[in-house]
């Protein structure tokens, strides 16, 4: 499954590319603070998966994520593109803090 049309780029090394969650957080006196006013992890859906990176020994690390998982990440950390009007944010696997699961 090809999830916003990745077939264009795939990610290299050990990063990943997500399309970042738009997400709002309201104040307890109603007032909405976009994700760019809050520091705090960011979540998004992984669209590629780079092979890993190679360790001291030559042999590669695989990063341990999926096309499709939902993750955390903090804000700030890797580089964004946007391709056909889409944001892609370009990040090491290492920068994801958690991986969303489902009612486990």
């Amino acid at each position: 499954k090809e999830l916003y049309n990745m077939g264009k780029i795939k990610a290299q090394g050990d990063f990943i590319v997500v399309v970042e969650t738009e997400s709002e957080t309201v104040t307890g006196g109603g007032i909405i603070l976009s994700a760019g006013a809050v520091d705090k992890p960011i979540s998004g859906t992984v669209v590629s998966v780079g092979p890993g990176a190679y360790n001291g020994l030559g042999v590669r690390e695989p990063i341990g994520l999926n096309e499709g998982d939902v993750v955390l990440f903090i804000k700030g950390h890797g580089e964004g593109l946007k391709i056909d009007g889409i944001d892609y944010l370009f990040i090491k696997g290492n920068s994801v803090v958690a991986v969303q699961t489902e009612g486990e």
